[in-house]
């Protein structure tokens, strides 16, 4: 890999198949085959700029019973005023979610996922707007008023809540897994970014790792680890039902024989057990945890040296899928050392034409940990939180960790955020078969696109 400043000059070896791999044998679902079409254009595309749909966002439960097809997928109800103004000047909606029939009683689910797809915008007007959100929507309703000023910011997006999907349905389907300490509405902005380029993005969120949960831990290490693998079957299972209920929200809107899983850290390391486990297309992996669990009380993978990374993966299920990693070369949680390991793991397995299954990895430069996440521009525009350390000195290791690649010293997160919406789309529409050549990763058109974003970049079939 090239020094910082100076993109590695590698030929991409993406094998140029346009059949997507894997099979659907096993499949829990009766969608049909078609997506989206191919886009005109000729590549290579810039996938940074926003994509040609409107996006809306709705939830659905994923703890209820596999029979239950009642109300699968919910609204959102818009209240608060944490969040952003809007470009009217008024407040924007933090999303607060409950029950479609507007009731609060106990039918109310525990568990859920946010779902954003290409939606019909309709009239101006027609749908509520969803502006923006409160980070503070992480934690329970009756602590988010007493939470330190350092730990609440303000993100803008720009959502419709719950309006009809897209006439031109069913769209691939991403099923996204967040990292401890996170959230799953943190990467929302990412998440808006995948819909409007033609994909259904689902998110639950993982309560047990989540941020609320490092503050008050709900489970033993061993059953965060059970529970996240169930909470992406539950979600695939929700999907699934959302897009059979009759007259439901998302009736037809998702292509279930086409899902990826990405994930962030430890939802990296969640979606390569999913992968192994279930027919995905593909997996992505932003600043992910090495896929291997660490053994109680030793020194995480990520951190540790190189060979007992790779000591530790010679005897790990290797899924098949196409993977794309995204690393960043000041990442101190994963760093890159170990994350070119998994790298190389996934490049030595084998493949054919018929069913290709290429690696690849990009490295971002001047970047870290959380580089993808809503939560690193607002921590970067404030000259990050460690600042804040003396004053709150029970939350340094929650700042440390928080600002890790979101300093002032660090890749401006609106860069790091364009590049890494990019790699994803171009690399889930090769995937999908959607386009069938892979020249909007080249190399060269990375650097020319992202000057001074992008460390190196390779690939190997």
């Amino acid at each position: 890999m090239a020094s910082r400043g100076r993109a590695t000059r590698l030929v991409v070896c993406l094998v140029l198949v346009l059949v997507a791999p894997g099979c659907s044998a096993g499949r829990e679902t009766t969608s049909t085959t078609s997506m989206p079409p191919a886009t005109r254009r000729v590549l290579p595309i810039d996938f940074s700029k926003p994509g040609p749909y409107k996006v809306g966002v709705a939830e659905v439960a994923i703890d209820r019973p596999s029979g239950d097809v009642t109300s699968a997928a919910r609204s959102l109800q818009p209240r608060g005023a944490e969040a952003p103004p809007s470009r009217s000047g008024a407040v924007s909606p933090e999303p607060v979610p409950v029950p479609a029939d507007g009731s609060t009683g106990e039918a109310v689910a525990s568990r859920r996922a946010a779902v954003f797809y290409p939606a019909d915008a309709g009239n101006p007007g027609q749908y509520p707007v969803i502006a923006g959100y409160s980070t503070a929507s992480a934690f329970p309703e009756a602590v988010r008023g007493s939470l330190p000023p350092e730990m609440v910011d303000s993100v803008r997006v720009d959502l419709l809540d719950s309006p009809p999907p897209n006439r031109e349905m069913p769209f691939p389907v991403v099923i996204f897994s967040h990292d401890r300490g996170s959230f799953n509405w943190f990467a929302a902005r990412h998440f808006e970014h995948l819909a409007s380029w033609g994909f259904v993005v689902a998110a639950p969120d993982h309560q047990e790792r989540a941020l609320a949960a490092e503050f008050v831990p709900v489970a033993s290490p061993t059953e965060v680890a059970d529970q996240d693998i169930t909470d992406m079957r539950s979600t695939s299972r929700a999907l699934n039902m959302a897009n059979l209920e009759p007259g439901g929200k998302l009736q037809g809107t998702m292509n279930l024989d086409l899902v990826a899983v990405e994930g962030h850290g430890s939802g990296g390391r969640t979606a390569f057990r999913v992968a192994v486990e279930q027919p995905v297309k593909a997996i992505i992996g932003l600043a992910t945890d090495v896929p291997v669990s660490t053994p109680a009380g030793a020194e995480p993978y990520g951190t540790g040296p190189p060979d007992r990374t790779r000591e530790a993966l010679a005897s790990a299920d290797l899924p098949s899928q196409p993977t794309l990693l995204i690393a960043s070369d000041q990442d101190s949680i994963n760093q890159l050392p170990n994350e070119q390991v998994v790298y190389e793991w996934l490049s030595g397995r084998p493949s054919s034409r018929a069913q290709p299954s290429p690696s690849a990895i990009a490295v971002l430069s001047n970047a870290g940990h959380n580089a993808s996440l809503d939560l690193c521009a607002p921590i970067w525009a404030r000259g990050g939180l460690s600042q804040f350390s003396s004053r709150q000195p029970a939350l340094a290791g929650y700042f440390a960790r928080a600002e890790d690649g979101c300093r002032p010293d660090n890749l401006d997160p609106s860069r790091s955020y364009a590049l890494i919406d990019h790699l994803c789309v171009a690399y889930l529409r090769w995937a999908f078969g959607i386009d069938g050549a892979t020249e909007s990763m080249d190399v060269e058109f990375l650097e020319r696109t992202f000057p001074g974003t992008i460390e190196g970049f390779s690939s190997r079939a």
